[in-house]
């Protein structure tokens, strides 16, 4: 018997945004928003973010409880990594 792991209120507020926007895609600095998002400016990583964003760490539990699917990939030194996700129907 197999226990159903609960989603965090992270967790939860990001499958919110993408019942809202429909997809996220990833940003440099693996922030996750949505296409077009506004930015703004972070003085500690000296570079633009998203205005709001989710982490690698929440979109990669997401994928591992099935919850959302990688609709597109980036590669880097022949790792394929998610770039967009949205939710499993």
């Amino acid at each position: 018997m197999s226990k159903k792991k609960t989603l965090s209120k992270v967790m939860q507020e990001c499958i919110d945004k993408l019942k809202l926007h429909g997809e996220l895609i990833r940003y440099k600095g693996g922030f996750w928003s949505r296409k077009n998002c506004n930015m703004k400016y972070n003085s500690f990583l000296d570079a633009n973010q998203p205005e709001w964003f989710f982490l690698e760490s929440t979109i990669n539990a997401l994928i591992k409880r099935d919850k959302v699917i990688a609709t597109d990939f980036n590669t880097y030194n022949q790792v394929m990594t998610p770039s967009a996700v949205k939710l499993k129907q």
